[in-house]
């Protein structure tokens, strides 16, 4: 289908809803203003934003190394999460809809328009689509069960129906990481081409003005941005890019910038006790990463099939302990389910909190009253915990050695059954989506070899999960996994990671209760519709 290039836009400047919400007077300039616009006389009003992400990648919707303090500034996606990160809204979308249980359909709004003038049409959302499974490394998982080649649009462009192999009921709760660009401009760009740096075809609130490597990149506000119920005060957003998180922080205190993100643990502490230069215009809010760190034990272990040496390692763990050497004093909260409470479809299961006397009783009630020696391959990322988990091991008569290595050794020696008895595990990052799914792919189709589950009640349950496309079915279903590995210790939740994020309140003030996530939706500039 031929696509109609529009022939006028809105004149009003509009911005996405991300959540956040800046309530800046109108009449008050904005720190780091630029200048009155030669023709108006209007102060452009910046927001600087700084961020630890490496940053300087191009902007390709599908791959992982596009700059994501910026990328929901560029590109719309299929659905939007604001509030708790719960509350999923359609976004580029008017309706969605289950036909069956292999057919999903979704009806596109026919007033969203590309910065390069065209029309998006519902081709160019199964190509972003497939694109992101065929070329993206996140996406494989969600949209792998989508038939494309069988997938269709309306002859008029405005309705998609996505064909499944099979039925997966996650995807509907994470068509937010489908970012849409025009095929018919960029399906003949190499991963290489240099329009990706500054210039890529989208849809969003925001055009890419400069892009920097490693230093900065500024987004300006289009004067043609489709959305009119939105509005943004920011005529431009510059995201700088800090290798030292010391150094961001110093900007901020001197309101060089005016958000931080993913503050250090000294620098949170800092200002969580008001410790900070002109504290009363700092506000801060720690976020749930909402993936809780698990700790994994190999089912292919002997010692490790024996209940009561589960839970007596379960309840040896002094979980505050190590989420202060994990993450730093109160950047952390102790979860009670394998789910964060911020996740869809979590239930409270309870914790493992009877502490050593009662492991240790548990450990005499064992096959192995005498201890066991078991081994560990470990990131030196991770050689402080471990440290920790050795000695309470230590306790319970269990020899814990360990081998460390960076990542990329790590990663194949997880993969080789024996090679390593005990795993940590989370979601990378974060799960901003509150995805049970997430979190459940890890604990059952995870390649390390430590953190396989091969019962085949839990397996069927699973698949129940996320092969119904019935929210009540699947809340059951998650439910019953969530007591499983509470029941059987195969999970055991530690910590769940808080992240800092801090702002000059003066220029910008961000609401609490609507901050998820990691920074790219933090930068939700206005009230979501």
């Amino acid at each position: 289908m031929k696509k109609v290039t529009r022939i006028a836009f809105l004149l009003l400047a509009l911005a996405m809803a991300f959540s956040l919400v800046a309530c800046k007077k109108a009449n008050e300039p904005a720190t780091g203003d630029s200048g009155g616009d030669a023709d108006s006389g209007a102060a452009r009003r910046v927001l600087r934003v700084g961020t630890t992400e490496p940053g300087g990648g191009g902007f390709i919707p599908w791959a992982d190394g596009t700059p994501q303090a910026g990328a929901f500034l560029v590109f719309d996606a299929l659905t939007v999460r604001i509030g708790d990160g719960r509350d999923q809204r359609l976004q580029v979308l008017k309706s969605v809809r289950w036909a069956d249980d292999t057919t999903f359909i979704m009806e596109l709004r026919d007033d969203v328009y590309f910065n390069n003038g065209e029309q998006m049409i519902g081709e160019d959302i199964i190509w972003s689509m497939e694109q992101s499974v065929v070329k993206g490394t996140g996406a494989q998982s969600i949209f792998g069960d989508v038939d494309f080649a069988a997938s269709t649009v309306s002859d008029d462009g405005m309705t998609v129906t996505l064909k499944l192999f099979q039925p997966f009921g996650p995807l509907e709760e994470n068509l937010e990481r489908v970012r849409v660009t025009d095929k018919s401009a960029v399906e003949n760009w190499s991963d290489d081409d240099p329009r990706w740096w500054d210039s890529p075809v989208a849809s969003g609130p925001y055009l890419v003005s400069e892009n920097v490597s490693g230093s900065h990149t500024t987004y300006v506000k289009r004067d043609d941005y489709w959305d009119k119920s939105m509005n943004s005060p920011w005529d431009e957003i510059i995201v700088t890019y800090f290798a030292d998180p010391t150094a961001m922080f110093i900007a901020f205190e001197n309101a060089e910038i005016d958000i931080a993100s993913e503050l250090s643990v000294q620098d949170a502490a800092r200002v969580m006790a008001g410790n900070v230069q002109n504290a009363a215009t700092v506000s801060y809010a720690a976020i749930p990463a909402r993936a809780n760190l698990c700790l994994f034990l190999t089912s292919d272990k002997p010692e490790f099939r024996d209940p009561k040496v589960r839970e007596a390692i379960a309840n040896a763990l002094d979980r505050e302990a190590i989420g202060r050497i994990a993450f730093g004093e109160g950047l952390y909260v102790l979860p009670d389910s394998v789910l964060s409470a911020g996740c869809n479809y979590y239930v409270t299961t309870g914790s493992y909190d009877r502490g050593m006397e009662y492991a240790k009783q548990c450990m005499a009630e064992s096959n192995y009253p005498n201890g066991f020696e078991t081994h560990v391959v470990i990131t030196n990322m991770d050689t402080k915990v471990w440290e920790l988990t050795q000695g309470f091991l230590g306790e319970l008569g269990i020899t814990l050695t360990m081998e460390a290595y960076d990542f990329f050794t790590c990663f194949p020696m997880w993969m080789e059954p024996g090679r390593t008895d005990m795993n940590l595990i989370n979601i990378p990052g974060g799960n901003p989506g509150a995805s049970a799914y997430q979190v459940f792919v890890g604990h059952k189709d995870h390649p390390f070899s430590a953190v396989r589950i091969t019962d085949p009640g839990y397996n069927e349950h699973y698949q129940n999960a996320i092969r119904s496309v019935d929210s009540a079915v699947q809340a059951a279903e998650y439910a019953w996994l969530q007591q499983w590995l509470f029941d059987e210790i195969n999970s055991i939740p530690i910590v769940e990671q808080l992240s800092v994020i801090a702002w000059h309140n003066n220029v910008i003030e961000l609401g609490d209760g609507n901050l998820f996530g990691t920074l790219r939706y933090h930068l939700g500039l206005t009230k979501a519709a």
